[in-house]
């Protein structure tokens, strides 16, 4: 399902791109932001979901749930020490 939107966002930006002076403006990009934001959330709720099915007896299966885990929390971590560093310094990236 998420292949079919990613691909119709792909074709609005593509089919719809403009020309001249607004070309590198984006303006038909945001499908595909869209579609990206919409298939990380379905993702992430997909991961916590799947925790209550793993056989937690087995250390293979403990061990990619940790991972899961641990990469979604840098992650979240990394976003919110972004946001904070972008309005405690004025707009500056970096």
């Amino acid at each position: 399902m998420h292949c079919v939107s990613f691909f119709s966002g792909l074709a609005e930006y593509s089919i719809f791109a403009e020309v001249g002076e607004r070309r590198y403006h984006g303006n038909f990009g945001w499908g595909l932001q869209l579609v990206a934001f919409l298939t990380y959330f379905v993702c992430i709720k997909n991961f916590y979901m799947s925790n209550f099915d793993y056989n937690y007896d087995n250390g293979w299966e403990q061990g990619k749930i940790l991972a899961g885990w641990i990469i979604l929390f840098l992650q979240f971590s990394f976003g919110i020490y972004y946001i904070v560093h972008l309005l405690t310094t004025a707009g500056q990236l970096f």
